[in-house]
């Protein structure tokens, strides 16, 4: 019952300044008070229903502040867990088949069309954690977040070089059977477009490894953090996907 405690004291501070004030300049007069009382009552009354209602006013912004903060970072979890889930799922299809072939480069498949859909977390909303004592999770959270499109533009960039000058040389050299040699498919690419694919597929690897378990370990502090900052709240659970799972590409 806070609010009422902050209510009756503001207001009885507040009319015993008045009484104090009064009796000095009618040196307790009985009189005085007489006619000087019903009108204190009324705006004593008048007083502390208007502190009543400014401090309920205040205490129900508080709470929709909360509830909102509360909302952006149930967002943010959820961003990071799709995240994470469409990372896994291109090493799963895409790298883990072809990750200990000398041929990777030209083995792993390109991914069009994987940056269409845009996966970020609203770091704006997030800001109230600038007033805590864990401001500092702010920050690896927007490096998580950036370390995640940093991840899917390699992706982008890799798959562009792959289908527009990787495969048509190899198509124009017949070599896109499954038994030509990496030396056949090195000189049918020359050496340009092969070391930029080389290059770029161990980046994209890179990346993508580095950037999934980054924002795996962060959404965990994520989480933890707030279950300090607001104490007996729920949070959305973050869940790894399934290395088994057997689901195409988001």
């Amino acid at each position: 019952m806070k609010i009422y405690r902050e209510a009756l004291t503001i207001a009885l501070t507040f009319a015993l300044g008045v009484i104090i004030g009064v009796a000095i300049e009618e040196k307790m007069a009985s009189k005085a008070y007489k006619e000087f009382l019903p009108p204190l009552a009324t705006l004593f009354a008048a007083f502390l229903g208007a502190t009543y209602a400014f401090s309920l006013n205040r205490q129900k912004e508080e709470g929709t502040v909360r509830d909102e903060n509360l909302a952006a970072a149930n967002r943010a979890i959820f961003a990071m867990a799709r995240q994470t889930n469409k990372l896994a799922l291109v090493q799963r299809q895409v790298i883990d088949p072809h990750r200990s072939s000398p041929a990777r480069a030209i083995e792993m498949p390109p991914m069009e069309g994987v940056g269409t859909e845009k996966i970020n977390i609203d770091i704006d909303s997030l800001s109230f954690l600038l007033q805590t004592k864990y401001a500092d999770m702010l920050a690896k959270v927007a490096v998580a977040d950036s370390k995640f499109s940093a991840a899917i533009d390699s992706l982008q960039h890799r798959s562009r070089v792959h289908l527009h000058e990787a495969q048509p040389r190899i198509e124009a050299a017949r070599l896109d059977g499954p038994t030509q040699t990496l030396g056949a498919l090195k000189d049918a690419l020359g050496e340009r477009i092969y070391v930029t694919l080389a290059r770029s597929t161990d980046q994209t690897i890179d990346l993508v490894d580095g950037s999934r378990a980054y924002i795996e370990e962060v959404a965990g502090q994520f989480r933890d953090t707030l279950k300090l900052i607001f104490p007996g709240s729920k949070f959305i659970a973050f869940s790894v996907p399934n290395q088994d799972a057997d689901s195409k590409p988001a």
